[in-house]
């Protein structure tokens, strides 16, 4: 270990299946080949990260006890063998080994250079505020892109209906189908109106009435980010050829076997994709939804709050500093 660097950091435990996060003094990762060792500043609550908490396990099958968490924005302080593409002192963002842990519910985690992108801002310019907002940026917004551009290939003048418009996923997909030049709207709930409104969407409805609006066959593409009966639901919103992008991969195998219009997916880590999102997010024209901000002690209390849905945007946990 670089004798400049601590030989132990904290990090928030998830003990068993619904067990409350624990902060633990644990040891510093090293960088493995191709890897890099990541100063923690900021990290993003998401859905999937309250389906591992309550379950206990990953999709790639590691039981608790585990760091949870899979976006992170920081800066690079050790490079593993190999690694050209970042320098020491770089400030990145990213959602590295997705869907696996990326263990960033900690002060520092190891991850592949590959996986991360620079942020192009010097590190002694960013807030706690900015650092979290870089933070919210990966997984949402490579979701949104993934989904819309690389599975629906959406195409200017296209319309779009995107469900949970509030959401991580559902204002960042607002933002870029607007920025593609899309028709877009936005089903959320009325408190959130307001802020769904402010994203540039032609058309905000109210999800408790949705149902009774005369959207049958309208839409080119529909983004669906809840599951469950919403899925069927936007087939029915959806053209005669148009898409709908259900974000729940192992879902509706049934309706999937019936109607190829429903497509599938799971986000991946995607450098390029990454530096695109980085970019419009530096130009102004995206920007991620902030709803919350805990500090690492209270990890607990910000998976709860995500999982009841208590207010739009994402939610933050601040790591480094006064804040940890």
């Amino acid at each position: 270990m670089d004798p400049s660097l601590p030989h132990t950091m904290l990090a928030a435990i998830i003990p068993a299946p619904d067990g409350r996060p624990e902060l633990r003094q644990c040891p510093v990762p090293e960088p493995g080949p191709g890897e890099v060792l990541v100063r923690v500043m900021a990290s993003s609550v998401n859905p999937t990260d309250v389906m591992t908490w309550r379950r206990g396990v990953f999709a790639t099958g590691q039981t608790a006890p585990f760091v949870g968490g899979y976006d992170m924005s920081g800066i690079v302080v050790k490079l593993g063998r190999g690694v050209t593409v970042l320098d020491v002192g770089d400030a990145v963002t990213g959602m590295p080994r997705f869907p696996a842990p990326a263990a960033a519910f900690a002060q520092y985690a190891t991850a592949p250079a590959r996986h991360l992108a620079r942020i192009p801002t010097g590190t002694e310019d960013l807030s706690a505020g900015a650092w979290g907002r870089w933070a919210g940026l990966p997984l949402a917004g490579l979701t949104a892109y993934q989904a819309l551009v690389d599975t629906a290939h959406l195409q200017p003048g296209q319309t779009v209906l995107v469900h949970a418009a509030s959401g991580g996923v559902g204002s960042l997909a607002c933002q870029l189908a607007v920025n593609l030049g899309a028709q877009v709207t936005a089903v959320t709930s009325n408190r959130a109106r307001t802020l769904v409104e402010a994203l540039g969407t032609r058309h905000v409805v109210d999800r408790a009435t949705v149902d009774r609006q005369r959207f049958d066959g309208r839409f080119d593409v529909v983004l669906d980010t809840v599951g469950g009966d919403t899925t069927p639901r936007s087939l029915a919103m959806a053209s005669p050829d148009g898409v709908v992008v259900a974000l729940h991969p192992y879902a509706h195998d049934d309706l999937a076997q019936r109607d190829p219009r429903l497509r599938r997916m799971l986000v991946e880590p995607d450098h390029h994709t990454l530096e695109v999102l980085i970019e419009q997010a530096a130009r102004g024209r995206l920007s991620v939804q902030v709803g919350a901000g805990y500090p690492l002690r209270q990890l607990g209390d910000a998976l709860l709050h995500v999982e009841t849905n208590k207010t739009p945007g994402k939610t933050i946990i601040h790591i480094q500093g006064d804040n940890a």
